[in-house]
C-alpha cells in the first residue's frame, strides 16, 4: 500500500512539474517590473592594489522574474565609463551589487568594505554620490526568432533572396 502511495505521489509531482514547466518555457515575452532597488558598484584592478567603491544609492531599475536585475552589464559599463573618462583609470573590472531592500544591500556593502579593508596592502577608496550616480537603464524588449535547420539551408541555397551587408543583390 505504501509503495503505491509513494508511486502515486512521484507521478503527481512529475505531472505537476511538467505543467509548471510548460507555462515557464512557452514563448511568452519576459516582462520585467520597474521598481526601486539599492545599488552600489565595486571596481578593482588585477594589476594594482586599488579598489573603488561607490555610494549605496537608490535606482529605479527593471527586475526580471526571479529577482534578477535587467541590463546589469549596462550598470557596470556606466561605472567603467566614469572611471575611464573622468578618473583616467582604465583596465578596471567593475561589479554591481543590488538588493530590493536597503538593509540587505547595506549589509552587502559593509561586508565587502570590511573584507577588502582588512587585506594588507589593499587601498580601498570611496566614490561619493556627488560625483557618480547610476542612471536608470530603460528596458528594450527584443524578440528572438528561431529558425529551423531546414530554413537555414534554404537561406544558404538562395543567397540572392536578401542583400548582405547593405549591398544590393547581384542578379545573374
Amino acid at each position: 500500500m505504501t509503495k503505491r502511495l509513494l508511486l502515486a505521489l512521484c507521478l503527481w509531482v512529475s505531472v505537476l512539474a511538467d505543467v509548471c514547466a510548460q507555462g515557464y518555457y512557452n514563448n511568452s515575452p519576459i516582462v520585467p517590473r520597474k521598481q526601486e532597488v539599492w545599488m552600489f558598484g565595486v571596481a578593482t584592478s588585477f594589476t594594482d592594489s586599488l579598489m573603488l567603491v561607490t555610494d549605496l544609492q537608490p535606482v529605479e531599475a527593471y527586475i526580471l522574474p526571479g529577482g534578477f536585475l535587467a541590463n546589469r552589464t549596462h550598470y557596470m559599463l556606466q561605472l567603467n565609463a566614469f572611471l575611464v573618462n573622468k578618473v583616467q583609470l582604465p583596465n578596471m573590472t567593475c561589479v554591481v551589487f543590488f538588493d530590493k531592500k536597503k538593509s540587505k544591500a547595506y549589509k552587502k556593502y559593509l561586508k565587502i568594505n570590511k573584507k577588502y579593508r582588512e587585506q594588507p596592502g589593499m587601498s580601498v577608496q570611496h566614490i561619493g554620490g556627488d560625483i557618480f550616480d547610476f542612471q536608470t537603464e530603460e528596458w528594450i524588449e527584443t524578440t528572438v526568432v528561431e529558425t529551423s535547420p531546414k530554413e537555414e539551408q534554404e537561406k544558404a541555397a538562395n543567397p540572392s533572396a536578401a542583400p548582405t551587408n547593405g549591398q544590393p543583390s547581384q542578379k545573374p
